[in-house]
């Protein structure tokens, strides 16, 4: 992934919202910054049950998809589920 299309993707919680339309959000957070992470948090909750699915990178690149908001992993992408035929 390109640098420029990295940063592209890259949102704060709080404009994730913004970022609906290109079907895919990159949720970062300071982990100890408690304002940070309870935006991220309300955001991570929200596309949640809007059906989103949700998935961390661990670090040799594997994608791990996860259910429940995870303060310490600083970082969440979330997609949303394409229907089609």
């Amino acid at each position: 992934m390109s640098q420029n299309f990295q940063n592209w993707l890259e949102v704060a919680p709080e404009m994730a919202t913004s970022k609906e339309r290109t079907g895919m959000i990159e949720l970062s957070w300071n982990k100890h910054d408690s304002v940070e992470v309870a935006s991220a948090q309300k955001t991570f909750t929200e596309y949640a049950r809007k059906g989103w699915l949700a998935f961390e990178v661990m670090s040799d690149n594997r994608k791990k998809q996860v259910f429940s908001f995870n303060p310490e992993a600083e970082k969440v992408y979330l997609t949303r589920v394409v229907e089609g035929g």
